[in-house]
């Protein structure tokens, strides 16, 4: 047969069931004063009690705090990579490059994580997101082509438009910076 428990015991294993702790103190009042006071806590006087508390309410602020820092840091340590154009860590993904977006008849933009990209504009921006960009006007233009019917080796060979003088150097036809 198991020992039998003690008040203050039986008070604690409660608390830590989630059930509701009994009272300690006497359940009656002296006469002509009052009530006294209930134990937060079987072991711990009130004001220890209330300590811990106010402790673990200081650690989880603490705790609160040193978690929004480091949000901030990464979405600032990518808000500077994305304007100084280092994505990969890759010298050759990270090289920036100039680029012409020629959109097909349908689009009027492209999106790419918030950042919008418009048809005809001229963008410096990173090969890699440069070969994102590619990858989705060829798309762009495939898509197009195959619900015009039209054979889908046509993005290979539709003109551009683009044309220099060989005498003066005159361009014409060229896309223009945004």
């Amino acid at each position: 047969m198991p020992p039998r428990k003690t008040e203050d015991e039986t008070a604690l294993e409660a608390e830590l069931m989630g059930e509701a702790t009994p009272v300690l103190a006497a359940a009656k009042p002296p006469e002509g004063g009052e009530p006294p006071e209930v134990r937060l806590h079987p072991i711990l006087s009130n004001e220890e009690y209330r300590k811990a508390q106010a402790a673990a309410r200081v650690k989880v602020d603490a705790e609160k705090r040193k978690a929004a820092m480091k949000s901030v840091e990464e979405l600032t340590v990518r808000q500077i990579q994305a304007e100084e154009g280092v994505f990969t860590g890759d010298a050759v993904q990270d090289e920036m490059v100039d680029i012409t977006l020629e959109l097909a008849p349908f689009a009027d933009r492209l999106t790419i994580n918030g950042m919008v990209y418009m048809h005809g504009g001229t963008y410096t921006v990173s090969r890699a997101r440069a070969n994102v960009l590619n990858e989705m006007v060829f798309n762009g233009w495939r898509h197009q082509e195959e619900i015009d019917g039209k054979s889908r080796t046509l993005a290979y060979q539709r003109a551009r438009g683009t044309s220099i003088s060989e005498k003066t150097g005159i361009v014409r036809n060229a896309p223009q910076a945004a």
